[in-house]
């Protein structure tokens, strides 16, 4: 019940992250696209977790990638930001909270 309001949002990607999807490997890709387009149709079966430190941003677990996306309620939006290996992505994430508006 807690993110049954996806149900009714609109998916949109960004660039970064469409440009990472991209990049890896066709079957794991499909996995992640399944996993998002998951999102308006069960999202509670889906591993979400908030991330601390930031105001909208949470992750999707998707094996051993995390795609980030932020939750835009007023937009009534989802929007993915990053997609990559869990080892690295939140790094990336450190770096862009540093300069970001984020937090």
């Amino acid at each position: 019940m807690l993110f049954d309001f996806l149900k009714k949002y609109e998916i949109a990607w960004l660039k970064t992250a469409n440009k990472q999807l991209e990049k890896l490997p066709k079957k794991d890709r499909s996995n992640i696209i399944a996993h998002i387009d998951d999102i308006n149709n069960n999202p509670e079966a889906l591993d979400f977790k908030k991330l601390s430190g930031f105001k909208d941003l949470y992750r999707l677990r998707v094996g051993n990638y995390r795609v980030i996306l932020t939750i835009n309620k007023i937009k009534k939006m989802t929007i993915i930001s990053y997609v990559g290996n869990r080892k690295a992505i939140y790094d990336s994430i450190k770096r862009l909270s540093k300069i970001s508006t984020y937090q």
